[in-house]
């Protein structure tokens, strides 16, 4: 084999087996950004998730302190009708 020779075929070698490790990173860096994108999508979701127990837990503590104070307003207002009479009391009728 000539000097030519054994360069196309050092060539054609590169190419073949180098060329794969240029195509091996393009694919490789576009199964990352895929990845990444993946990986933002599920936080998103994530994120919603969350978002919809907070709104949730939240909607129940509100309507448990609406409760509660409908529940000392009605103690106070006994405790008014109560002790309107009471000799201490300023407001006495």
């Amino acid at each position: 084999m000539s000097e030519q020779h054994v360069a196309v075929i050092g060539f054609i070698f590169g190419a073949v087996f180098g060329g794969g490790g240029l195509i091996s990173l393009i694919i490789a860096r576009r199964e990352r950004q895929a990845n990444i994108d993946l990986t933002d999508g599920n936080a998103v979701k994530v994120m919603q998730e969350i978002y919809k127990e907070f709104a949730k837990d939240t909607a129940l503590e509100i309507g448990q302190m609406k409760e509660e104070i409908k529940m000392l307003r009605e103690v106070i207002k006994k405790q008014q009708t109560d002790c309107a009479a009471c000799y201490n009391n300023p407001n006495r009728i």
